[in-house]
């Protein structure tokens, strides 16, 4: 479970370019910089990505809401290993 503030688009960007290698400011112009070889690692690590079990919050903005968010899902999947990032708290 992520929750962040900072959007969920840009979170996802930065998941990918770092699972795919690649350089996250070729994203700007993507037409200009990305090479054959960049969306190939972009698209695999899409697949990778694929087959995570994820949930991506950007709606809870307060710490009992955050806490409420981890509790709800350790309780629902209470065999599962739990990671929790925070980001720009």
């Amino acid at each position: 479970m992520y929750s962040l503030e900072m959007g969920t688009k840009q979170l996802l960007k930065r998941m990918i370019s770092t699972e795919g290698r690649l350089n996250a400011s070729k994203w700007h112009d993507i037409s200009n910089r990305f090479a054959t070889n960049d969306y190939k690692n972009v698209m695999r690590a899409i697949g990778e990505m694929t087959t995570w079990e994820l949930e991506i919050s950007d709606k809870k903005h307060t710490i009992s809401e955050i806490r409420a968010g981890i509790r709800k899902q350790v309780h629902e999947n209470p065999k599962q290993n739990h990671l929790v990032f925070i980001d720009y708290l």
